[in-house]
């Protein structure tokens, strides 16, 4: 007797061994996965490229030694990936390195630089920079504009840069420009002649040129834009409109500005992200009056938003995402039978008790026709009141997905759908656009 319950004791000791060991081999289990998927998911899509330019007006000794000023500064620039400056005014050359240590100061991902020479007149001479994450870009060279016909105060100053982009690579160039206010109208007409001459000395025909233009208010009037070859040939696109705001007192004036130019930049650039950063009204920054953001810049920067990296296992892996505007309609099994009947047989049965009709257009607006007529014919399926609410949300652009598209690119094709239910007497009328990844 004492030698079974002693034995049953021991296989009961094995069976709760077992069962111990089986939830350590599950929760092993579990955390591999855990740590594969992590894995997995942090090797995604990349943040976009964020570009821009900022006159920050007198950046000399003087300013660099205000600790609120500086601070404030690095906190605009670390939300760039790359942004070229103007306005270094220091016969010793130190403030901008000073500039690159507080901007690296507590951070692991580190930015780089690149100086011009110091330009301008014997009695006003100021140099532009350019700042860039090392981990989002790889700079090739700098181009500096050999201005012999003497046609810049401030010869103009760049980089060229290659950057991963979707699943490709691009290479172009970022150009700053400080024109000088009483020769603005010729010095930005001259800067057709610097992307002939950028093209010619790097071989790289996508640049982005951003700075402070001076390029309104009364220093370029509307008699002279006509006169202005990079405002009137169709090769060079203005990203920063004339009703834009770049200035922090009180005018409102659009001296700052981004130009781009080549085969691949214009359509990269994600819609409506060229705007001024206006930091006086972000939440991390907490300026107690106008004139503490003065001492900052008279000017607010520029900047435009690229799209990041797509790695080719998340291209592979994930089909094009989808834009969808949709409403539900009520129906009727007879309804439903009389418009089957109508097309000919056209529903098409997907799964038991569910059918689709599609059609697709190559316009937003041949799609919203489409189902004025579909209505017009089928007024018992789709009424017309379900097609005003779809065109009422196309209109307010719920198929124009900002930050996916190119500002000059719009879907190729466009689905309608009617997918219905019918036991249930319910049916969805969509319309339905492929996007990319990023």
């Amino acid at each position: 007797m004492y030698i079974y319950t002693y034995a049953l004791f021991l296989v009961q000791l094995f069976f709760r061994y077992l069962a111990q060991m089986k939830q350590r081999f599950v929760l092993v289990l579990v955390l591999v996965w855990a740590n594969l998927r992590k894995e997995v998911l942090s090797d995604g899509i990349q943040q976009p490229l964020r570009v821009g330019a900022w006159n920050v007006q007198d950046l000399g000794p003087t300013k660099m030694g205000k600790p609120e000023v500086v601070n404030a500064i690095v906190k605009v620039m670390r939300r760039f990936d790359l942004i070229c400056i103007m306005e270094i005014v220091d016969k010793s050359e130190e403030v901008p390195s000073d500039l690159l240590q507080a901007l690296n100061e507590g951070l692991g991902d580190e930015y780089n630089f690149a100086l011009s020479e110091r330009v301008g007149s014997s009695s006003a001479k100021e140099q532009y920079g350019c700042y860039w994450r090392s981990s989002r870009l790889r700079k090739f060279h700098d181009y500096q504009f050999n201005d012999v016909a003497d046609q810049f105060i401030y010869d103009p100053f760049g980089v060229v840069v290659e950057v991963p982009v979707r699943n490709a690579t691009l290479q172009f160039g970022l150009l700053a420009i400080h024109t000088r206010p009483s020769a603005a109208e010729t010095e930005i007409d001259a800067l057709a002649d610097v992307y002939d001459d950028f093209k010619n000395v790097t071989g790289v025909e996508d640049l982005m040129i951003a700075g402070d233009y001076n390029a309104g208010c009364s220093y370029v009037t509307s008699k002279e834009w006509p006169h202005i070859r990079l405002w009137t040939e169709s090769r060079f696109t203005w990203l920063i409109s004339h009703h834009i705001d770049t200035t922090v007192k009180d005018t409102t004036c659009p001296y700052d500005r981004i130009v781009v130019a080549g085969p691949n930049l214009p359509s990269l650039i994600y819609a409506k992200s060229a705007q001024p950063f206006y930091f006086d009204e972000d939440e991390n920054f907490n300026f107690t009056n106008q004139d503490k953001v003065e001492d900052v810049s008279d000017h607010y920067p520029v900047e435009v938003l690229l799209p990041g990296e797509v790695p080719d296992p998340v291209s592979q892996a994930v089909g094009p995402p989808l834009l969808t505007v949709s409403v539900e309609l009520v129906t009727s099994v007879a309804d439903m039978i009389a418009l089957n009947i109508a097309l000919g047989g056209d529903c098409k049965e997907i799964a038991q008790d569910a059918v689709i009709v599609t059609w697709s257009t190559d316009s937003l607006s041949l799609a919203v026709d489409s189902l004025n007529t579909f209505s017009t014919n089928h007024p018992n399926v789709v009424s017309q009141e379900a097609v005003s609410v779809l065109q009422y949300k196309v209109e307010q652009g719920v198929l124009q997905d900002h930050t996916l598209y190119g500002q000059w690119k719009d879907p190729e094709m466009y689905k309608v759908s009617l997918l219905c239910k019918i036991s249930h007497g319910v049916c969805s009328l969509s319309i339905t656009a492929k996007t990319v990844l990023n």
